[in-house]
């Protein structure tokens, strides 16, 4: 395949910025690009994040689709999501997801399946790939709910296949796992 009408582009400069120009600290980074393309210089904001991963999980004793329902300040509202999480230093994405669902749902994880090969979340303008499973579980060990030190406040939302098709699914990533699984 030939690509038509492109040049490489470079990087004249970038940095951390805040709007006072300080390093940020926390979950996301801004990272202010300064690139040169056909001769045009021209400035773009990039959020750098860590990996993630998300996961439809299914409970084959209940035979229900488990969700999480939280507050996201994007949207600045509560969504009905897939379990997910940030991958940490160290670990892996089937690790990471096996903890995400013990600490989000209360689940021990019985079967993992990659369903969809890492992929940007928004390219236009975050770093963030993300790793996408399907896991299905049966024995809820703990109450779920989140971490209390990261104050999440997470309800766990359990739904028949044919209920899946009644919820307000606003997130991308909850979509496209259902899609992808042949959920919705």
């Amino acid at each position: 395949m030939e690509v038509l009408g492109t040049e490489e582009l470079l990087v004249v400069e970038d940095k951390y910025v805040t709007d006072d120009g300080k390093k940020e600290k926390g979950f996301l980074r801004v990272k202010r690009l300064h690139l040169k393309n056909k001769g045009v210089e021209f400035t773009r904001d990039k959020v750098e994040s860590k990996d993630a991963v998300a996961a439809v999980v299914y409970d084959t004793k209940l035979e229900k689709y488990v969700f999480v329902k939280q507050y996201r300040p994007g949207p600045e509202k509560y969504l009905i999501e897939l379990t997910a999480g940030l991958i940490e230093h160290g670990l892996s994405p089937v690790q990471t997801m096996i903890t995400e669902i013990k600490q989000e749902l209360g689940y021990e994880v019985d079967h993992i399946y990659s369903i969809c090969r890492s992929f940007y979340t928004t390219p236009g303008k975050t770093s963030e790939k993300m790793y996408l499973f399907y896991v299905t579980v049966s024995k809820q060990t703990e109450k779920g709910g989140g971490v209390e030190s990261e104050n999440e406040d997470i309800e766990i939302i359990k739904v028949t296949p044919e209920e899946v098709k009644e919820l307000d699914i606003e997130d991308g990533k909850t979509l496209l796992g259902l899609y992808k699984t042949n959920v919705l």
